[in-house]
């Protein structure tokens, strides 16, 4: 089944399993005004919007549900499974860099040597706890923990400028 933006359904399958959207496909009601959740999906984009409690919801079951809030928080009620570490060595070679130096992890796998890394030829995985911002204009705290030694370096960014790295023993 197709549903065309003017209006017109199409389609040879009489039961309908499947749908194509030509067009923006809205559930419920779109205005701002009005109190209740509207769906958009727009090309490969989905977006909810519940304008009573501000929460988007994954889940039936209470311990077994993740909640996006209208204030950005994130709650996870299961453990977090995967998607820690660098991504790749081919990205920007600095631990200074927006790419590395953000709240959360780093984009490279570092190496110690790189712009503003704590020296040497192991290679690192980043991680940075920003307060505020979270945009990696805030102060930073930022690890390095060894990908192929057993080495952790730690340090800070303070209104713009980063500490030297201290050993963690």
């Amino acid at each position: 089944m197709t549903i065309k933006q003017l209006g017109g359904v199409f389609g040879r399958n009489p039961t309908f399993n499947n749908a194509t959207i030509d067009g923006e496909l809205i559930i419920g009601d779109s205005s701002a005004s009005t109190v209740g959740t509207s769906a958009y999906l727009v090309g490969d984009n989905f977006y909810l919007n519940n304008q009573e409690s501000g929460i988007l919801s994954f889940g039936t079951d209470a311990t077994a549900r993740l909640e996006i809030s209208s204030t950005g928080e994130i709650f996870a009620y299961k453990q977090y499974i995967g998607g820690f570490g660098a991504l790749a060595t081919s990205g920007t070679d600095s631990f200074d860099h927006s790419s590395n130096a953000r709240a959360g992890n780093a984009y490279t796998l570092l190496q110690g040597s790189d712009t503003g890394g704590p020296g040497g030829t192991a290679y690192y995985h980043v991680f940075n706890y920003e307060y505020n911002t979270k945009d990696g204009t805030g102060n930073m705290t930022q690890l390095a923990y060894g990908y192929n030694d057993l080495k952790a370096y730690m340090r800070y960014k303070y209104v713009g400028t980063w500490s030297s790295w201290v050993a963690l023993h």
